[in-house]
């Protein structure tokens, strides 16, 4: 009896622990699983612009400018000591701003002439003792050296000058000269360097732009201007040194007493660039 109550106590205490242990286990929470926290998102944010690029500009090509010319003058009376006027002269002759070399091509000649001029007026006070010894009357030297500039433009400076000689006689006698430079370079052009073919074919070319334009005076004027024989020779009497430039291409003259009398003065013909640029240096003259 004893032993039963023994083994129902035992029973109770196992039974009453297992009870216990299922109320604890019953009792705890379940632990609750970590919850990934919410990413943060940082919005995109726009690229920042970049400055524009701009574009390379194309280099502007230099625009030829006019040379600034400006004259080189001298002028000058010398009389005698009763008074008459023996010689008289003024020289201008063209300075070319910033082209040293053009510009000592025309003090050059004006040297030149300015001796001549000293060289008169040291022999005239002689000359006209003698003059007026024979029983002539003495008429005052005279001498003028002008110069009109044809084209500038940066490209090319033409210049012609005139001269104006009185040394006693009828009339003045006239001459004529003109240079054509290339600016860049500074350099004096021949009649060759205005073409882009050979002499054997701008001549005949010239010879007959100068013939029709012969025609066309004489046909206006009504009467003959030119010697007979003044169309055949001329292939002979033109000067190649005796051309200039102008805004319309081409200008070629002639003195006085060599195609025409004198009382025809300066004869001049053009060779327009806009008729002969097939022929024509394209470097100097353009559409």
């Amino acid at each position: 009896m004893a032993s039963t109550r023994r083994v129902g106590t035992i029973l109770t205490a196992i039974l009453a622990a297992a009870l216990l242990l299922t109320l604890c286990a019953c009792g705890k929470k379940p632990e609750q699983p970590e919850q990934p926290e919410d990413p943060v998102v940082t919005p995109e944010q726009p690229d920042t612009p970049a400055d524009p690029v701009t574009p390379e500009q194309p280099e502007t090509p230099e625009v030829p400018v006019p040379v600034t010319v400006d004259a080189l003058s001298a002028q000058k009376t010398v009389a005698a000591e009763d008074g008459v006027t023996l010689l008289e002269y003024t020289l201008s002759y063209p300075q070319a701003e910033g082209l040293e070399q053009v510009s000592a091509y025309y003090q050059a000649l004006e040297q030149r002439r300015q001796a001549e001029m000293d060289s008169y007026e040291a022999q005239l006070p002689q000359l006209r003792q003698e003059t007026e010894a024979e029983g002539m009357p003495f008429l005052p030297y005279s001498f003028d050296a002008d110069y009109s500039i044809l084209r500038n433009d940066g490209i090319l400076l033409s210049v012609f000058r005139t001269n104006e000689d009185f040394t006693g006689g009828i009339h003045p006698q006239y001459s004529y000269s003109a240079e054509t430079f290339l600016v860049a370079e500074q350099q004096l052009l021949t009649l060759d360097d205005m073409f882009s073919v050979p002499e054997e074919q701008y001549l005949p070319v010239i010879l007959e732009e100068i013939r029709r334009a012969m025609d066309e005076n004489e046909q206006q004027a009504g009467a003959a201007i030119y010697f007979d024989d003044a169309r055949d020779s001329l292939a002979d009497l033109l000067d190649p040194s005796h051309f200039a430039v102008d805004g319309t291409g081409l200008v070629f003259f002639f003195e006085e007493y060599t195609l025409a009398p004198y009382a025809e003065g300066l004869q001049q013909f053009h060779l327009k660039a806009a008729e002969h640029l097939d022929i024509l240096n394209g470097a100097w003259f353009f559409a």
